[in-house]
Formats: C-alpha cells, sequence, structure tokens
C-alpha cells in the first residue's frame, strides 16, 4: 500500500506502509495518574501476568498508546496486555479476573530481596531478551512508588 503521509521523523513522501489484522483478546489498562516510567509499569505488568498465569513472556505481548498528545501535561497512555495467540487464548481474560494478583506479582518482581539488590532493572526483574531496546529506561523503583 503507498501512501502520501509523513513518516515518524516528520518527512512527507511517498513510502510503503504495511499493515497486519490480529484478532486476539486485550487487557487495556489505563492509570489514573501518568507513571514516571510507562515501560517500566508496562514491562513489570506483562511480567506479573505471566507469573500469575505461569506463562512465558512471549505468550503476552504488551504494548502502550497514547490517549493524546505525549507532550500535553496531561498527557494520558494506555497499556494493552494481549494474546500472542491468533484468535486469543484467554489468558488476558483470566488476568483480569485475577487482576489483584497480577498487580501483587508485579509489586513483588521489583521489591529487594536477598536474591535480588539491583539498582534500577535487571534480568530478574523488569529486562528480558524481548525488551531489550527498553532497558536504559527500566527501573523497578518507579513502579513501586507507582503500585505502593
Amino acid at each position: 500500500m503507498k501512501c502520501a503521509k509523513t513518516n515518524l521523523y516528520g518527512v512527507l513522501g511517498p513510502g510503503l506502509a504495511y499493515g497486519h489484522e490480529f484478532h486476539s483478546f486485550c487487557l487495556i489498562v489505563r492509570p489514573l495518574k501518568q507513571p514516571e516510567s510507562v515501560e517500566s509499569l508496562m514491562f513489570a505488568l506483562q511480567k506479573g501476568l505471566c507469573q500469575v498465569l505461569e506463562l512465558d513472556t512471549s505468550d503476552i505481548g504488551v504494548s502502550r498508546r497514547w490517549l493524546n498528545k505525549r507532550t500535553a501535561e496531561n498527557a494520558g497512555i494506555e497499556i494493552v496486555l494481549y494474546d500472542r495467540t491468533p484468535g486469543g487464548a484467554g489468558f488476558v481474560e483470566e488476568g483480569m479476573n485475577r487482576w489483584d494478583e497480577v498487580v501483587a506479582a508485579a509489586r513483588s518482581l521489583c521489591e529487594t530481596s536477598t536474591t535480588h539488590q539491583c539498582d534500577a532493572a535487571c534480568y530478574d526483574c523488569l529486562k528480558d531478551f524481548g525488551n531489550q531496546q527498553h532497558h536504559d529506561a527500566l527501573d523497578r523503583n518507579t513502579v513501586l512508588r507507582f503500585l505502593k
């Protein structure tokens, strides 16, 4: 499909745009206040959900979307957790029904213990192979402050 709109860098011109339709179950989390680190919160919730349901993080996808302009003081955010299985497996629906456990697991992943004492994030808490492009932005302390 050809398009003639600006790209992410503001450059106007013809280009290619690709899309893929993927039907699945989604759980949309809309925090009432803006988290310090959206990336940290979304990956903590993903890992918390996977821990509660005894899943691998590759089974649950996570993304975010802005509700209005990111630069606005009142910029809202939605965190979208979704089943990566085409057609959905119902994992996020079960996670919604066990939401208190998911939040508790996310908080627990970020707490300091005798075996886990990183400064910001490590592979024992928020980091994994699938989110390596966000590693510099991850900070478990922001999750703990948000979920207190």
